[in-house]
């Protein structure tokens, strides 16, 4: 009898801005997102956030996953996994992030390529999801996002509304595919 498949093992590199938040905070995204519950809008440390309720389950069950850490990829640096958790109730989870906006000398895109490219470095993973409303604008992003394990999912979402019921069902679906 062999021993059980350990699943594989994926990183989620998530924004916050855009992605988790939406940005527009005068219309109403439901319709947009498929998330037709509670939004909240609630001040999470120095910023102010719109987000689903739904979302937010979403995407802690997404990070209970076996083999999933998730890594926040966003200009919030180590305020995301200080304040969003806590105040949005993604769970008391070990959640971390990575550094470099402010060493970037104003490139605050490049940052997060560069950040992301050591942090993937640094790891042993078998998949790289990132989730970047950005990613739309910059193509070379994307593309290095497949050197950076062997199988990548990039997604960005409109930042108008952030993630949607859509994105996260390709997001469960990429990381339950063996």
């Amino acid at each position: 009898m062999s021993a059980p498949t350990a699943p594989p093992t994926t990183t989620l590199y998530l924004d916050i801005d855009g992605c988790v938040g939406a940005e527009a905070f005068s219309r109403n995204p439901r319709e947009e997102t498929g998330w037709a519950g509670e939004w909240h809008v609630r001040k999470v440390g120095p910023y102010q956030l719109r987000y689903s309720v739904e979302l937010i389950e979403a995407l802690k069950e997404l990070a209970a996953l076996p083999g999933v850490t998730v890594v926040f990829a966003s200009s919030w640096e180590d305020h995301a996994p200080e304040f969003l958790p806590v105040i949005v109730g993604l769970g008391e989870r070990h959640w971390s992030s990575l550094d470099g906006v402010l060493g970037d000398g104003g490139e605050s895109w490049w940052w997060k390529l560069n950040a992301i490219q050591e942090d993937a470095r640094a790891r042993s993973m078998d998949r790289v999801l990132w989730v970047d409303d950005e990613l739309a604008k910059i193509p070379e992003a994307r593309a290095a996002a497949e050197h950076l394990a062997p199988t990548a999912l990039t997604i960005a979402p409109n930042p108008q509304h952030g993630l949607t019921r859509v994105h996260i069902q390709a997001m469960r679906q990429f990381i339950l595919t063996p």
